[in-house]
């Protein structure tokens, strides 16, 4: 029985830990790595586009808004303040494409939208985007099955290695001998 439980565990974490890895590829692809292109375009039309493909797949995922967090919500788990940032600077691009500018004022403008885009931290630039976004909104229900299937493995694994061989040598007693 002890065996199963360590495969079932095992097979879980291996499915889930699949299931981050492929929407964080995702996400990765489709939002993000469009994101860093918008932010290291050098014209309007360019970082329209790349954030134009952004907010769309942000839309068709339903990333428009609630928190990643599991337990409780802070300012950098808001996926609402995040996609409405974005969709901000998406239509204050789309408004700077239709006017005459100069290159100063366009070089101004694509700042600001670094800005918004990227975050500067201790690891170097990131984009900005809230923490566990890739599996939203599933997070909860992903991370607490880690959880679980990891408490499995531990303890079912555990006792395999550890108590299983002792109970298969028979009891094993310890004396203490006083002088």
């Amino acid at each position: 029985m002890k065996k199963v439980f360590l495969a079932i565990s095992l097979v879980g974490l291996v499915l889930l830990s699949g299931v981050r890895v492929m929407a964080c590829i995702a996400f990765d692809q489709n939002c993000e790595g469009q994101l860093k292109q918008a932010a290291d375009a050098n014209t309007l039309d360019l970082a329209h586009e790349r954030l134009s493909i952004a907010v769309d797949y942000a839309t068709a995922e339903g990333l428009t808004e609630g928190y990643t967090s599991i337990m409780y919500k802070t300012p950098s788990d808001d996926i609402g303040f995040w996609y409405k940032n974005l969709t901000e600077t998406q239509a204050k691009l789309a408004a700077a494409k239709n006017r005459e500018l100069s290159e100063s004022e366009e070089a101004q403008i694509l700042d600001k939208v670094r800005e918004t885009l990227i975050d500067r931290g201790d690891n170097g630039d990131e984009v900005t985007a809230p923490g566990g976004i890739s599996i939203y909104p599933n997070n909860r229900l992903i991370d607490y099955s880690l959880w679980v299937f990891g408490i499995m493995f531990f303890f079912s694994g555990g006792y395999i290695l550890v108590i299983g061989p002792v109970k298969r040598r028979g009891n094993v007693h310890l004396t203490i001998r006083r002088r």
